[in-house]
């Protein structure tokens, strides 16, 4: 199980990756998006809560100041319609937040 759960989040983090978002070098089920303020990781974290998706926002001083992210954490048993969902989910705030 640790060995599809870590072929699912990579599988996730390359899909990410077509996003305008940075993931750091995480290599494992918890994928950072790195968002740098406070403000940005915050509403992020309330759109998400809108799809449904409970993602907690990160910041300082648990993380160095201008890198708050919000926090996904993948288990083995999301399916690939929850990380549809999450994706959506995401590529939507980016899009509503560049506006």
């Amino acid at each position: 199980l640790r060995g599809a759960l870590l072929e699912k989040a990579l599988a996730f983090r390359m899909k990410l990756a077509n996003l305008p978002v940075q993931l750091g070098n995480s290599a494992s089920q918890i994928i950072p998006l790195i968002l740098g303020s406070n403000q940005a990781a915050l509403a992020c974290m309330e759109h998400l809560k809108e799809y449904g998706i409970y993602a907690p926002a990160i910041r300082p001083p648990a993380v160095p100041e201008d890198t708050a992210r919000v926090r996904l954490s993948l288990s083995w048993l999301h399916k690939d319609t929850d990380l549809d969902k999450l994706y959506a989910g995401i590529s939507a705030w980016i899009r509503s937040s560049n506006q």
